[in-house]
């Protein structure tokens, strides 16, 4: 439990750090970055893993 809580921590500070530098620092490819990080984060990993899973079957029936 204590392991878990340490991790959500981590997390949060690293994801306000990361917050504060999209919000107030200006440099080159921010634009860029925020969009692909919005990207990520909007899809669900379901949404990854199914056609990856699909793909690996198809690639070990091919061998």
């Amino acid at each position: 439990m204590a392991a878990l809580s340490l991790m959500a921590w981590r997390n949060s500070a690293t994801e306000a750090a990361g917050a504060y530098a999209f919000s107030r620092l200006s440099f080159r490819g921010r634009d860029r970055l925020m969009l692909s990080y919005l990207l990520v984060r909007m899809f669900p990993a379901v949404m990854v893993i199914i056609p990856l899973f699909v793909m690996m079957r198809t690639l070990a029936r091919s061998q």
